[in-house]
């Protein structure tokens, strides 16, 4: 059996925006990486279910079992605050793993009544190259017959890359076999990559504004952060500490970028501490 109960909810455009819950007390909205679905959160859900937390995991927009939302900035962070409000559970602590620290700190800043404090985790907040521009490839996916072309191509070129995406990620941690081959199954399908490529297109349009406007939080903010991350190197947490002086930082001596797999504890007892 799994960690979460399956839920969703009906957004005003019609889409769907759907989660995992499990647990009851004080909310905790988990949002994932990219690529990435609820279950990067199950470790840690699982832990501060047992200790009187409500979590909810969300497919972010386009991933997972959610509908893809218009490319504009703050849709997805609506649609997270739409979520907290039909949950009646009052304000969320929100954690964000990766790029969805990117997002949560955009929900913290557009809907701070919302928002009891922020948890980032291994945050993606700068572009490991800042002359990155954002990919034609969505708009290449509106043309229907092009669709269809890449629809088979994208899936078929993109399984090797995606898992050496994963072993980055995972490293220097050993990773099984089998939850490499589970996530880049998941991974390279071709809703995936699609969502893939749209979240990072909306990242590289607005992160700058994201970076600047951490420095207008009130709300508490904790960071967890791996000592051996490959993936978001140094840059982002730089840029944390600059923004919010009073962040409470924890670096995980050994630990690479998958911190919510390979120090589930570690994140649920940082999360559960801080919200004491």
């Amino acid at each position: 059996m799994g960690v979460f109960i399956e839920g969703s909810i009906t957004l005003p455009g019609r889409e769907i925006l759907a989660f995992g819950e499990c647990g009851k007390g004080t909310p905790v909205l988990m949002l994932h990486g990219n690529p990435g679905d609820r279950n990067d959160w199950a470790g840690p859900a699982k832990l501060l279910a047992e200790r009187g937390f409500r979590c909810l995991s969300v497919d972010r927009p386009g991933h997972g079992m959610s509908s893809p939302l218009p490319a504009e900035p703050g849709r997805a962070a609506d649609a997270y605050a739409e979520l907290l409000r039909s949950s009646g559970g009052g304000k969320a602590i929100v954690a964000g793993y990766s790029m969805g620290a990117h997002f949560a700190l955009d929900l913290a800043q557009r809907h701070r009544d919302l928002v009891s404090g922020v948890c980032l985790v291994a945050p993606y907040l700068m572009p490991r190259d800042e002359n990155e521009r954002p990919s034609g490839l969505p708009g290449l996916l509106e043309i229907p017959v092009l669709r269809a072309i890449l629809g088979l191509a994208l899936p078929m070129f993109a399984g090797g890359k995606i898992r050496l995406h994963l072993e980055t990620t995972f490293r220097p941690a050993a990773v099984a076999t089998a939850l490499v081959d589970d996530l880049a199954g998941r991974f390279s399908t071709f809703a995936s990559l699609e969502a893939m490529f749209r979240d990072k297109n909306i990242f590289l349009d607005t992160y700058r504004k994201v970076v600047e406007g951490m420095a207008t939080l009130t709300c508490p903010v904790l960071m967890i952060t791996g000592a051996e991350d490959a993936i978001s190197g140094t840059a982002s947490a730089e840029a944390v500490g600059k923004a919010i002086p009073g962040v409470l930082s924890h670096v995980v001596d050994g630990g690479g970028h998958a911190l919510p797999w390979t120090h589930a504890s570690l994140v649920a007892d940082r999360i559960a501490g801080r919200s004491a």
